[in-house]
Order: structure tokens, then sequence, then C-alpha cells
């Protein structure tokens, strides 16, 4: 394939474009011009076709395609009765513990129909008023069945948080197990529901149907709003790509997070492809993993789309576990959203192809290293899908490095309360080109550390978050080590020996106290996924480029090895200190190995 790069026009502002060889084709010439379109069965088998897989407080389930359309059926006549218009907004919560299935069958039901759904990342006593004010929703709804059956009390406090939220900004709030009811008997099954409103559309509307959250990258979530037409853009984009095909991405597959882009796109390609995939929240992996087990072996997934550490996570459980091993087996492709790590990689089936690919949630994924070159450089992040153009700012011509900016179909239109994106979106992304090829090298700016979960946690709320860790030394820097679940800390411990117990049961004990501190004021989803897991203790001083500013870059470069073994749960080095998981009053899914076993 000629490479895609080309020389950019005088008036272009960037140094560096490349654009896919592959053309998204016309609207008029998609396979689904509407997500009500989607939804119906194009042959009869399609309907009796599970779509999603998943669990509740009923059992394991199987959701058919006729279930969706079931369930948006119910959804009209709701909305008929509430007296909720196309355009219309409404808020998805899902409660601590509950299932993600029920939220999914009803975000798909629910937009089919033209109205927007709003999809928190978490459940966040903080942020959760102002995202239901700002995006104006007329009616929240959660799953009360769970609720009901739950005895654990942090559940029923937030149910009443949830309420309460829906009285302070003047909106209603429903069950989907009233309001949606898909668990229906089997003698209403026998017969196909008709197809939904709109589902005669020829091309995707220009409406928005979907409102995301940001992973809090510099501070408060922002608000991201995507359009119908957006959405099935990126379908089309893989199928023109070749990756819907079942060995690669088009098959049965793991759905890492419901309301991150990631994961709410893999939902929609499961519908598109009529081939299920499994909503299996991260946090099963620890505190439910006889679930977990079961699931992936009715699964057999194929493909998995996940950040490095869900899986290195993976890794760590096939390891202890041979039945996750096995259920594993059926894996062809894995795409990470970072560098996987060899050492997750090697306990994956003999064959599967492993790829890189580069997205965020504003212009969803736009490089992947399945469509790239097979002497591409390591790291590289891929060529882009379909539609898609990248371009670079150089800040340092010589190294050919600079700014990433994004141009996609798949992009979202803009965010809520603030004006449309234009054409070309910056992505905050410092890369590099070699030859044809990206290489990522960092972000532009001091704001946030990336977990590798789908989570971004901004260094502000963890410097925020460790006051006692900070004071125990003479400086404390927060990283994200390849391939880390979780966030890292080199801590400066001046003239001391950075191996000596008792410095280090000090930094220990500094950092257990910033965390249960936090446990004490309520948990925040980004801290109690993004917690600080392992410290690197470091001799003298950190490198400083002014005032009180520590030289990121060059610290990160002096201390590689010691990032490297933050990274390794089990490593040896004299230097790291292992500090308890926040939160570490969970399960510990070792205990059940032998039982699953």
């Amino acid at each position: 394939m000629t490479p895609p790069t080309e020389a950019p026009h005088s008036d272009d502002p960037f140094d560096w474009i490349c654009r896919s060889p592959l053309g998204l084709p016309p609207s008029d010439q998609w396979r689904f011009g509407t997500l009500a379109a989607m939804l119906s069965a194009e042959q009869p088998e399609d309907d009796e076709r599970p779509v999603l897989l998943g669990a509740d407080h009923t059992g394991p389930l199987d959701i058919t395609l006729a279930d969706v359309r079931r369930a948006a059926q119910r959804a009209d006549a709701w909305r008929a009765e509430q007296g909720l218009q196309a355009g219309d907004s409404v808020l998805l919560v899902r409660l601590p513990h509950s299932s993600e299935a029920p939220l999914a069958v009803a975000a798909v039901a629910l937009m089919s129909l033209g109205l927007r759904v709003v999809l928190p990342m978490s459940f966040d006593a903080a942020t959760l008023p102002e995202m239901a004010a700002a995006t104006n929703c007329r009616a929240v709804l959660r799953c009360t069945a769970e609720i009901a059956r739950s005895d654990d009390e942090a559940v029923g406090q937030a149910d009443t948080l949830f309420r309460a939220v829906a009285e302070q900004v003047n909106a209603s709030a429903f069950s989907l197990d009233e309001q949606l009811n898909w668990h229906v008997a089997p003698a209403e099954k026998d017969a196909a529901p008709p197809p939904l409103p709109g589902a005669e559309g020829e091309a995707p509307a220009d409406r928005e149907l979907l409102v995301l959250s940001t992973s809090g990258s510099t501070g408060r979530p922002k608000l991201v709003r995507y359009t119908e037409a957006a959405l099935l853009s990126v379908a089309e984009a893989w199928r023109a790509a070749g990756l819907m095909d079942e060995q690669l991405t088009g098959g049965r597959s793991i759905c890492p997070a419901l309301s991150h882009s990631m994961g709410f796109r893999n939902v929609l390609h499961a519908v598109w492809n009529r081939q299920p995939t499994l909503l299996a929240q991260p946090e099963w992996l620890e505190e439910a993993p006889k679930k977990f087990v079961k699931l992936l072996q009715r699964c057999r997934p194929q493909h998995i789309t996940c950040g490095p550490a869900l899986l290195r996570d993976l890794s760590l459980l096939a390891r202890t576990i041979q039945r996750v091993k096995d259920g594993l087996s059926s894996l062809e492709c894995v795409v990470s959203s970072g560098a996987a790590d060899p050492a997750a990689a090697s306990v994956l089936p003999e064959g599967v192809r492993v790829a890189n690919a580069f997205g965020m949630t504003e212009v969803q994924q736009a490089l992947n290293t399945l469509l790239g070159s097979e002497t591409a450089p390591r790291g590289a992040l891929g060529r882009p899908l379909p539609g898609v153009a990248v371009a670079v700012q150089f800040d340092e011509p010589q190294q050919r490095q600079g700014r990433l900016f994004v141009s996609s179909p798949g992009k979202a239109r803009g965010y809520v309360g603030e004006s449309d994106f234009g054409e070309w979106f910056e992505t905050g992304d410092v890369v590099r080109v070699e030859g044809d090829d990206l290489v990522w090298v960092g972000r532009t700016g001091e704001d946030f550390l990336n977990t590798g979960q789908g989570v971004k946690v901004s260094l502000a709320e963890l410097r925020e978050a460790y006051p006692q860790l900070q004071a125990a030394a003479e400086a404390v820097l927060f990283v994200s080590p390849p391939s880390c679940s979780g966030i890292g800390a080199v801590a400066y411990v001046g003239e001391h020996d950075p191996a000596d117990a008792a410095r280090q049961q000090a930094l220990r004990e500094a950092a257990e106290a910033d965390h249960q501190r936090l446990a004490d004021n309520g948990r925040d989803f980004a801290l109690e996924y993004a917690a600080v897991s392992a410290i690197a203790c470091v001799a003298g001083s950190p490198p400083r480029r002014g005032p009180g500013k520590i030289d990121r870059q060059r610290a990160i470069q002096d201390a590689t090895d010691l990032l490297d073994a933050l990274a390794d749960p089990a490593t040896n080095n004299p230097q790291i200190v292992a500090v308890p998981r926040f939160g570490s009053d969970r399960p510990d899914w070792r205990r059940y190995a032998s039982d699953i076993s």
C-alpha cells in the first residue's frame, strides 16, 4: 500500500499530514442508515442472535436483538406517557455493584427513538447534579431490582443520592426494570417485535444521541456529545478497513466498560455485527471472579479492545486460574489502547494477533496498527482508519516531533455548553514522525496521567489526595508506569538510603493514611482505580526546571529502570515499596483461585 502521507498545502498550519488511503463510503451506502434500522432483523434468524451477554440478580443474561427491540418499544410507550420528544435528554446511571447489561439495553433502545442518552463514567456525587443540569435531563433512570436485593448499605445510600439528584435538577426518577422491562415471559417472545419507527431511514440524522463524560484529565470531567452519524460512521469505517472480519474485531468480544467511548463502541458494534459482547465490568475481576469465569466460558471471546492495565489484570488472573486461561483460548485478536505488556501478552493463545490503537473520547479510535506496516517502529500508533486524517505541527523540527491533530467523521460534535469542534481536533499528545508512522512521546502539558484502564486522573487531584505521602519525602513525582494498573510514585529521600527499611516503612504508612482518609470521605471513582500502588525510593533531589517545578521529562528518563520495576508486582528491587491497594477491603480473587480451578 502506498504510504498515505502528503505534503501540507501552503495555507496548512501543519508540517506533516497522513490520510487514510481507504475512503469512507457515502452515508446512503451504509449498511444501516439509522440506529433504529440497526435494531431491525435483516434475516429472520437475526432476531434470536444474542448481542449482549452479562448477568444480573436473575442470573446469566443472553440478550438477543429482538430483546433490545422489545425494550425500545416499551421505552417508546414510556416516552409518550412522559411527553418526551426526540432530542430530549435522559440520564442513565449505574449504581455501585450493579450490572451494566440493563444500562446497555436501555441506552441503545432510547437512542434508537431519538432521545439523547447521558451516560456518566461513574457514580460521582460531586458531578452528577452538574451533569444532569448541564444536559437539561428530563428524566433519570437506574435499575431498582438489584437495589432491592442488595444488603450493601452503600448501594442503598447511592440510590438515595440518585433520587436527590433527580429532585435537585427537577427531573423525574424512574426504574429501568419497570419502564423497559425486557425480562419478558417466554410467551411474549413467540412473535418477533415489529421494526421501530425510523427503521426505514436512508441516512443517519445529524441529531445528538449520546453524551459521555471524559475521565477528568484536567480536573472536572467534560461532557462530550455525539451525533448518530458519527456513531454509525465508525462501524462503517471499520467495515471498509476489514476490521469487522470475525478473525479481527468483528467476532465475539469483551466490553471493558460501557460508559467509556471504547466500551460503548463495542456495544454498538456487537449489535451491528450480530455477534455478542460480554459486559463484564472491571471490578468483577476482584469482587466476583466466579461470576466472571462462568461468563467468560459462555462467551468464548474472539476479540478484546481494552487498556493495557486491564489486559495485564486478565493475564494475572489467567496465570492463577486455569479456567480463565481456557476461557481466553478462543481469542484471535487483542487491541490495546496503549503498548501491551509483553508479560501480559505471553498468556494469550499462540497465534493471537496483538495490536495497538490510538484514540480518545473526543475523536474515538483514529489509528490502529492492524492497518499499519509490518516494518513499523516499536511503539507505533498505526495508520488512520478510513475517512480519518492525522497531522503534526512540529515543535521540534529536527526531531520531527510535535503536537497531534485528528480529523475524523467519528469525531464528537463538541463539549456540552461549548461551541462545536472544528475540522481538526488537537488531542494534547506529543508524537514523533518516523517514516510514515507516528510514535507516541507524551503529553503537551503536565495535566493528567492515564492509568491504562480507560481512566485518567489529574496530577492536581493526586497531589491533593496524598498530602501525607508528600510530607514524608523531599519531593514526590506521580507517574503511570508502562502496563501498570494504577499509579506509581517516585519519592526523593534526599541524603537517606533509598533502600532503608525504616524510611520505606514511613512512606508506606503515609500512603496508607492518605488511602484511609479517602475511604472515610467516600471513594472517588478515579482515585479508586488510579491509586498509588507502589513507591520507588530515589536518593537525592529531583531535577528541576525552575523554582518549585520538577522537570518531569528528565526525572522520568533518569528513573527508567525504576519505572519498569514499579510496573512489576513481583519485583525484588530493594528501592520499590509496595502499597496495599486502595479499597483493599475488597475480596482478593487469589483466595478463590483453588476453588474456581
